[in-house]
């Protein structure tokens, strides 16, 4: 029960992140998508080249609390390690249109369904926990956070 508890605090604390030194263009839903898939998703099972991924695509801009975010896109990745919890792969993706990104993560789990804990689905065979968009900055965008669990 702590380890979806522990991880959705996590998720909650990434989409609160704000960016230094200036705005970044909004992530359109495909992009995000491509990005949490490239990253997160070739990553699996435990994220060990997440990394690496990260940085061919760009998301090297160091956060304060370990986030690395894309240098001209507002989006968010983030290596998640709980204590007993194995790994999970953060990302955190600013948009003007998070019902798309939402349609578009929730077709890419081929559905989702409500637990406790908030939306969630299988990626690639994994649990994948959905935060629901929360205004961020300006009220015209949004941040949509997904976690993808290692194997537990």
């Amino acid at each position: 029960m702590r380890a979806p508890l522990a991880l959705l605090a996590a998720a909650f604390a990434l989409s609160a992140c704000q960016i230094a030194g200036g705005s970044p263009a909004a992530v359109s839903p495909e992009r995000a998508v491509a990005l949490f898939d490239g990253i997160c998703g070739e990553s699996l099972p435990a994220f060990a080249d997440a990394p690496v991924l990260m940085q061919a695509a760009g998301v090297t801009r160091a956060g304060a609390d370990g986030t690395l975010f894309a240098t001209t896109e507002d989006v968010g990745f983030r290596i998640e390690e709980g204590p007993g919890l194995g790994n999970s792969c953060v990302m955190v993706a600013g948009t003007d249109d998070p019902d798309a990104l939402v349609a578009a993560l929730t077709a890419a789990t081929g559905g989702l369904q409500d637990t406790p804990f908030g939306p969630a689905g299988l990626y690639r065979g994994r649990p994948a926990l959905l935060v629901i968009p929360a205004p961020v900055g300006d009220a015209a965008r949004s941040s949509v956070t997904v976690s993808l669990l290692s194997e537990r």
